[in-house]
This record gives structure tokens, sequence and C-alpha cells, in this order.
């Protein structure tokens, strides 16, 4: 990642909440997929690995053979063809079907400025492969990943499972029948005689 300055203002902002919003189990899971589909491991993380172009032009090659007829490979690549390959990758993406909005740019993935867009381009091109790419058999990202909604989703019906069992368990009970009662009271210290008052109380349970 190129090294950059700190950032102020409405750029920090900015920053913070990609940063925030960066979904790390999608980044894994794409990392997951992408090495079972090449069958090789990453060499660093997901941004370093990924920086040279080098595995996305494999991968573009594996969906579809020849989708970059030429690309440069080694260790020791100088920036500008880095960023050729990831230009191929990146067309080669558009060739196997994805639109070009959906794209993220080159600077994106090389100098890791919006890796979520990085993560959104991966993720479609995955199940786009599985779904529209002829001859594809490879992993599916879906065996790797699973997206929030979907999780959510699930923890709503475990919960609804749950309260049913919960339900099903729990000893009936009956309500308590309304009753009530009169009572005669006289007043603390009163003589007991007919002027007495008497006091009639009721009393209702629910």
């Amino acid at each position: 990642m190129a090294n950059q300055g700190p950032s102020y203002g409405i750029v920090a902002s900015i920053k913070q909440k990609r940063a925030e919003t960066y979904d790390v189990a999608l980044e894994g899971a794409l990392q997951r997929w992408i090495e079972a589909v090449l069958q090789t491991k990453f060499p660093s993380n997901f941004q370093a690995s990924l920086k040279d172009g080098v595995i996305l032009c494999q991968l573009a090659n594996v969906l579809r053979p020849n989708s970059v007829r030429k690309f440069d490979t080694g260790s020791n690549l100088k920036p500008f063809k880095m960023m050729e390959n990831i230009n191929a990758f990146l067309k080669a993406c558009v060739a196997l079907g994805l639109h070009q909005n959906d794209c993220f740019v080159t600077v994106d993935l090389y100098e890791g400025k919006n890796m979520n867009t990085v993560l959104d381009t991966l993720q479609l091109l995955a199940k786009h492969a599985t779904k529209s790419i002829t001859g594809y058999k490879g992993p599916n990202l879906d065996d790797y990943y699973k997206s929030p909604a979907q999780n959510v989703y699930q923890e709503e019906i475990e919960k609804a499972q749950n309260y049913a069992s919960g339900v099903s368990n729990s000893q009936s009970y009956s309500k308590p029948q309304s009753s009530s009662y009169s009572s005669t009271s006289v007043a603390s210290g009163a003589p007991n005689n007919d002027d007495n008052e008497t006091i009639e109380v009721s009393v209702e349970f629910d």
C-alpha cells in the first residue's frame, strides 16, 4: 500500500466510514475462494497478494481460458507493470460479463484506497462465474461466505424455532377465576351499637 500521510476533515471521515463498513469476513471468503480456484495460497495479506495483478490474471484465465493473453509475472515487477496487470484483469472482467460500472479502478487495489470496491467486484465475479460462465465447474463462493442478511435471516429462524420449542415444553396453566368477598368493619374505638357504620368491601381478582 502506498505510504500516505495523515488525513483530516472530510477525507478522514470518509476513510473511517470505509474502514467501519469493510467486510473482513467477505475478504477472508474471497481469499479462500481464489485459493481454491487456483489451488495455491496467497503469499501475503489480501491487498498485498493481489496488488501486482498476477493472481487476478491467473484467476481470470481459470474462469475462462485465455481471458488474459499476456501479463507480466515475477517478484520484482515495476509499479507500471503491476498496474498494467490489474487493468488487464479488469478488461477480462468486462469480457466475462461484468458491467464496467461494477468494476473497481486500478488505484483502488494498487494503492489500497478503496478495498470495499475491490471486494464488491470480486464477489460479483465469483457469483457470475458460478451462474453464467460456461464451462466453469469450480468452487462456489457461497460455500465460504454468508452475507450479513443471510446471517440475520438464519438468526431469526433459530429464534423462532427456539420460541416454538419453549412454548411446546412449557407447563399449561389456567387463569384464576374472579372472586369477591364482603366484610363488615366497625370503626376502631367506636361503641358496638346500631349506629355503627357498616362498610361493604368488594375485591375483584383477575
